[in-house]
């Protein structure tokens, strides 16, 4: 949540287009960080990726866990390490050594 609390024009927006939701909060999480607050609002806007996107962010061809339930498709995708991801990071660590 640090990176929220970071993005203050994120933030006014956020609190601009919600202004009425973000007092509601306030005063239900008196005690509540600003940043948990913002992440509050966000979650109406935030949705559940397809197993398709779960596929294209692991680098895996589409519909290649297809044929099982969907939940299945998740965990498939969640615990698989696909070689381009693994490229990939290891070419942003070797960038900043």
């Amino acid at each position: 949540m640090a990176v929220m609390g970071g993005n203050s024009s994120m933030t006014a927006t956020i609190k601009a287009k919600e202004s009425i939701r973000y007092r509601e909060l306030l005063r239900q999480y008196p005690q509540a960080k600003q940043e948990e607050i913002i992440f509050r609002l966000l979650q109406r806007y935030i949705r559940r990726l397809t197993p398709l996107e779960t596929e294209r962010l692991q680098g895996f061809p589409d519909n290649w866990t297809e044929g099982v339930a969907e939940t299945q498709r998740y965990t498939q995708c969640g615990n698989a390490v696909s070689v381009t991801v693994v490229e990939a990071v290891m070419s942003c660590i070797k960038e900043i050594q």
